[in-house]
């Protein structure tokens, strides 16, 4: 089923609205700084001090907050400055299905009490939205899961539009110290380790009705991008273990999201959500040499080396740059396929188009 992307705002460390930041992604800028006051272990942590933390930034968000109020800021802020930058009014958000995607679950998450961060963001916002907030906690690939139930949604007739929001942020003592100590961070003792960042991001997604339409259907939204169903598989050797991948996984998701095309076509941009660690690269690598035809000669897009990995919020960028594509950049192609990973075996992917 294919439903349409129409609105898309985002909160990152390059800008504070969709255009603004993936404007900045597209001309290769940076939103890296480093942390007033987390730091990564030195070289030696035996013997080294620690070293500054080089990471991506929300600037409207007092780096001294953290944790659980960090995350709510977060939230708030795109959800609130989204629906006035989309002209969502009150009636038209209580007939909206809302979804959220949340970081995947880690131990030291736990004490943030996530579990009822979704009620507390649409009361502490004001928004009342068809039936209680759908929550993803698959990390990256959780934006895609969620288009799947949006969708489902608009099948079943459940509600005329679907919000989902995106939001996770790495900047809480405890997290960054459990990641440091993993060797996930980029830093002097680890040289392909990921660079913290953080994000937002609101997508609005309607049902899709190929033109010609009825004189008397109401005037849409136009759309962005055409979404199609997502498709997902399981990494039998995930990042966290101790083999490298078979990229078995993401050829399946790969191969499932271009099923809507004809058997011999190939997309010619792709966006990943790849963190800069080696796995990824490897990973994608492999799938790129397995689907060759499929893939041949594809650009590749992956925002994390502009704003870090933003953990949960990472695939609705993907999906916000290729509209932005779509709409500012005629030599573009006119389908994009967003691929994106969990830390643990899920694989996602999802074929973007140009409307017409």
């Amino acid at each position: 089923m294919v439903i349409a992307l129409t609105g898309a705002h985002l909160l990152t460390p390059l800008g504070d609205s969709g255009p603004s930041t993936c404007a900045a992604i597209r001309a290769k800028l940076g939103g890296f700084v480093e942390h007033p006051w987390l730091t990564a272990l030195g070289k030696d942590p035996r013997w080294d001090p620690p070293e500054p933390l080089r990471a991506a930034l929300v600037p409207a968000i007092d780096p001294f907050e953290a944790g659980r109020e960090r995350l709510m800021l977060l939230a708030r802020g795109a959800l609130t400055a989204g629906a006035t930058a989309l002209r969502l009014r009150r009636k038209e958000l209580a007939r909206s299905a809302f979804f959220l995607a949340l970081p995947e679950p880690e131990a030291v998450l736990d004490a943030l009490d996530l579990g009822s961060f979704g009620a507390e963001l649409l009361q502490s916002s004001g928004i009342t939205a068809v039936g209680a907030a759908h929550v993803s906690r698959l990390g990256r690939p959780g934006t895609l899961e969620l288009i799947g139930h949006a969708a489902t949604s608009f099948a079943n007739r459940q509600a005329d539009a679907a919000l989902v929001l995106a939001v996770d942020s790495y900047f809480d003592h405890p997290r960054i110290q459990a990641w440091d100590e993993r060797r996930r961070l980029r830093s002097e003792r680890v040289k392909d380790g990921l660079l913290p960042g953080e994000a937002a991001a609101l997508l609005l997604f309607e049902p899709y009705t190929p033109p010609p339409r009825r004189p008397d259907d109401p005037d849409p939204r136009p759309p962005l991008a055409l979404v199609e169903t997502p498709a997902a598989a399981n990494e039998p050797n995930p990042l966290l273990s101790d083999r490298a991948s078979t990229a078995t996984a993401l050829c399946d998701a790969i191969r499932g999201a271009l099923a809507p095309l004809a058997p011999d076509a190939s997309v010619k941009w792709l966006l990943s959500d790849m963190t800069g660690e080696a796995y990824g690269g490897f990973e994608l690598a492999v799938a790129r040499a397995r689907l060759a035809t499929a893939l041949a000669g594809a650009r590749l897009d992956h925002p994390a080396d502009a704003v870090g990995d933003v953990g949960a919020a990472a695939s609705a960028i993907l999906l916000a740059c290729a509209a932005h594509g779509f709409a500012r950049d005629p030599s573009a192609p006119d389908a994009a396929l967003i691929l994106s990973s969990s830390d643990g075996p899920l694989r996602a992917a999802v074929l973007a188009r140009r409307p017409r």
